[in-house]
């Protein structure tokens, strides 16, 4: 930090500074040190950007090099992943329609990148500054001031990331916790898990937010799997939802299309109905549908939906009783 920097933190209100949390890593005194000098003077410490490391490591890294493609993977996935907690603090969890456009712009980090011997680490930090959120309209709260949306989210993930990384069984509390943020986070994290195991990179993640302790978890290989089939068998990347729509193929070996009443014609898979059922249907029947929704990441990195059919019933009298 350049004296002109530290000059712009002293002359902004001051706001009251809590204890000190205890000291972590080495590498945080600096931090800290700049943070109590700021305290001390009168500065406004929050004013300070977060930021945090991704340290990608392990056999799909040598020396500071490894595939863009698959680093690309790794960020994009941790980008998703960090959008899609902050949208489920913001009570946005469902996977129908895209993340509001001001969650995307709350969470959305920017990064650099640097190496280190037999590693590589990426710094990420907010896009959007923090004291927007801090002292909406220039207002300063005297209690509880509020946390920016990237840091509630990067903390929130790393500590899920946590509870998968540690040697205590992953049970029932943290799939509560994960249905509780939506099926939406649950399917960013299995697709992270996902390029973290295919790429065998370890990825080593910590957040450094301004007065607060930095949060760290590390993800292997094997614990990346581990989360992956933790998700799966959950089934806590995927959503119910009831669709109305007009039959326009029917088939025993590929997905059907269905016309929605918005003009959009979609696929869903009907693998898990019976013969006997899918026997029933013809097409330009108008149906009601109970589908099972999750998001995919194809090997490309674009995420799709996938529609499961679970149930199907009759809109009309379209269906024959013969």
């Amino acid at each position: 930090m350049g004296t002109d920097d530290l000059t712009w933190f002293l002359e902004r209100t001051p706001e009251p500074v809590g204890p000190s949390p205890a000291p972590g890593a080495p590498g945080e005194w600096s931090e800290r040190s700049i943070e109590a000098f700021i305290a001390k003077r009168g500065g406004q410490v929050r004013a300070l950007r977060s930021h945090g490391e991704l340290r990608l490591y392990g056999a799909g890294v040598r020396e500071h090099s490894a595939e863009l493609s698959l680093v690309g993977q790794i960020a994009a996935g941790w980008q998703r992943a960090v959008s899609a907690t902050g949208a489920a603090l913001e009570q946005a969890k469902a996977l129908r329609g895209v993340l509001p456009a001001e969650i995307v712009s709350r969470t959305t980090l920017v990064l650099n990148a640097a190496p280190l011997a037999g590693s590589i680490v990426l710094t990420v930090e907010p896009q959007s500054p923090s004291l927007e959120e801090v002292e909406p309209g220039g207002n300063v709260a005297m209690i509880d001031p509020p946390r920016p949306l990237a840091d509630r989210a990067s903390e929130e993930l790393i500590a899920l990331l946590g509870r998968f990384s540690t040697d205590v069984p992953v049970d029932e509390e943290l799939a509560s916790a994960l249905r509780e943020l939506g099926p939406r986070v649950g399917s960013t994290l299995a697709n992270l898990a996902r390029a973290i195991s295919r790429s065998e990179i370890s990825l080593d993640a910590t957040w450094a937010e301004p007065g607060n302790a930095t949060v760290r978890a590390s993800i292997t290989p094997t614990t990346a799997r581990r989360m992956q089939k933790f998700v799966a068998g959950r089934g806590l990347d995927a959503e119910e939802q009831t669709f109305t729509g007009v039959l326009r193929t029917v088939s025993d070996m590929q997905h059907w299309l269905v016309a929605l009443p918005d003009g959009e014609t979609v696929k869903m898979s009907a693998s898990e109905l019976e013969p006997t059922e899918i026997s029933r249907w013809h097409i330009g029947a108008a149906v009601e549908l109970r589908v099972r929704v999750a998001l995919q990441e194809q090997p490309d990195g674009h995420v799709r939906r996938s529609l499961t059919i679970l149930q199907i019933s009759p809109m009309d009298d379209s269906l024959d009783d013969d």
